[in-house]
């Protein structure tokens, strides 16, 4: 059986994911970009309105957007389709 998780930044963090990837549970979320293992090419990136950067890591994504204001998520799956 495989669960699902949705947390918020105050909880989500790269290791959280990988941990929670090992015992079957997938994870979708936002995240701080304070967290240890955060991509800096994430972070540093400028973006212009509607623009996305991801970097993966194993089984998990790490997305940066810009609508309003910046955005960030880390979301894993075991199967991946993503439009961009």
């Amino acid at each position: 059986m495989t669960y699902c998780f949705y947390l918020d930044n105050w909880y989500t963090s790269p290791n959280l994911v990988d941990t929670l990837c090992t015992r079957k549970t997938d994870v979708v979320g936002t995240m701080k970009t304070n967290r240890k293992q955060f991509p800096d090419f994430v972070k540093r990136a400028r973006l212009k309105k509607c623009e996305t950067v991801a970097a993966f890591r194993k089984k998990q994504m790490i997305m940066k957007w810009k609508d309003k204001g910046m955005l960030y998520s880390s979301a894993h799956f075991t199967m991946i389709a993503w439009r961009m």
